[in-house]
């Protein structure tokens, strides 16, 4: 009789158990997720991953600029519509200014932010739209567990080529108005990929209060807290664009030699990167040894681009290294580094990265050059430590926040950057995280 009872009772945990697996898992009902959620969600994309628009006022004409399936120009002028990205900063309003007159770049707002991040290329089919969707899938998820564009789900699309901090207040009327479009205040819970957490903590850092108040969950993915290496220097050096999909390096090294955001997630110059490999670019220029690390990259970089230019509209324009960006990213990632969360009961933070993918972090050129400009086509190679592919493992931990009991990790193996919030995997951790008010199920 005893060892009946005790049978049943394990019975009976390992039936509540399995519902609880059940309840959030890949094959679960539907149905059962379709009632309205007690909470909203707010996506906030990363690094060019929201689509952008331009405005020409003398025109009157708006139209997609990022990003067209097309092929590059393979002339050193950049194509017609990828021009209108091209600009300066400006250290008086420190904004990324174009320079075509009466120019704007946006990111749509259209459906409550959401078509800017479903896909990048929305007219895409086939295997073009798997190259270029991006929150699609997770998009589809939670309207299928009953969050409604307008009421329950929002998205936060911004122009990424600017300083992180430009977005601070437009986050904040983003966040107030998606807590109370239903009439009644619901918490907020944050969903947000790569740079996208930096955005994240522009604001925290800079209104503690507000975030307190608005946002119960924050599931940060991929985050690039203490930079992302290898990609980024090859970016300011000589341009980068993931394999050349969308358009050449050439192209993208007119943008991503001065353009904030790439600047603002560079390694922080004063991070103790005790045990871990320091970052470095290392190149013989005519005929002597340098070893670049966080403290003297600013001098690789105006060495580099010393001379650079780009024409557009017959124009030649100047694409050298800014001081004074240059001292604007570092006080962006002081202030990222100064942003602390709630102690507040409920409150939690989540945060999915990966592992077990060669992620680059050094970066050295092959063979010697005989000036400085000759970085800028040379042949390299890449150092790697562990990560997803672009943001180191060591960097995605390092939020600051290791101690804090509100706070869990989940390493994702094998998962790329971008597998972090399109792969099943990644999206069933994401949901169990959202629909539970604790880690412990989704851990299972």
């Amino acid at each position: 009789m005893v060892a009946s009872r005790a049978r049943m009772r394990v019975s009976a945990v390992a039936a509540a158990l399995l519902a609880v697996i059940l309840s959030w898992g890949a094959g679960s009902d539907v149905a059962a997720h379709a009632a309205e959620p007690k909470d909203c969600v707010l996506l906030v994309p990363g690094l060019a991953m929201s689509v952008l628009r331009m405005n020409n006022a003398t025109s009157n004409t708006t139209h997609r600029v990022w990003v067209e399936m097309r092929s590059a120009d393979t002339n050193t002028s950049v194509g017609v519509d990828f021009k209108n990205l091209y600009g300066w900063f400006d250290p008086l309003n420190q904004y990324f200014s174009p320079y075509q007159a009466n120019v704007t770049v946006f990111a749509p707002p259209d459906e409550q932010g959401l078509l800017a991040v479903r896909n990048l290329v929305p007219s895409a089919r086939g295997v073009e739209r798997h190259l270029t969707k991006y929150m699609e899938d997770l998009i589809e998820d939670l309207e299928a567990r009953g969050y409604v564009a307008g009421k329950t789900l929002f998205a936060f699309p911004y122009d990424w080529r600017q300083s992180n901090r430009l977005h601070v207040r437009a986050f904040e009327e983003t966040l107030r108005a998606a807590a109370r479009a239903t009439g009644s205040f619901r918490p907020v819970t944050l969903i947000s990929h790569s740079m996208g957490n930096m955005v994240v903590k522009s604001f925290l850092a800079e209104h503690f209060v507000t975030f307190d108040e608005y946002v119960g969950k924050w599931i940060s993915v991929a985050p690039p807290n203490e930079g992302a290496g290898g990609n980024l220097f090859r970016e300011v050096l000589q341009g980068f664009n993931d394999l050349d999909l969308l358009i050449k390096n050439r192209e993208a090294h007119g943008l991503g030699a001065d353009m904030p955001a790439i600047y603002e997630l560079l390694p922080r110059v004063n991070f103790n990167f005790s045990g871990i490999n320091v970052p470095a670019v290392d190149a013989i220029v005519d005929g002597v040894n340098y070893h670049f690390t966080p403290s003297n990259f600013s001098t690789l970089f105006e060495r580099a681009l010393r001379g650079f230019t780009v024409t557009i509209d017959g124009q030649v324009r100047r694409k050298e290294f800014s001081w004074p960006l240059w001292l604007h990213a570092i006080g962006t990632r002081d202030r990222w580094h100064r942003a602390h969360l709630p102690h507040r009961l409920g409150f939690r933070f989540y945060v999915l990265y990966g592992t077990g993918v060669s992620t680059p972090w050094g970066l050295s050129f092959k063979k010697p050059v005989a000036d400085w400009d000759g970085l800028r086509t040379a042949g390299f190679r890449f150092s790697y430590v562990d990560g997803d592919g672009t943001v180191p493992a060591f960097s995605a931990l390092h939020d600051g926040y290791f101690f804090s009991d509100h706070a869990h990790r989940f390493p994702m193996h094998k998962l790329t950057h971008y597998d972090l919030i399109r792969h099943r995997k990644a999206l069933d951790t994401i949901l169990c995280l959202l629909e539970h008010s604790t880690h412990v199920p989704c851990t299972l």
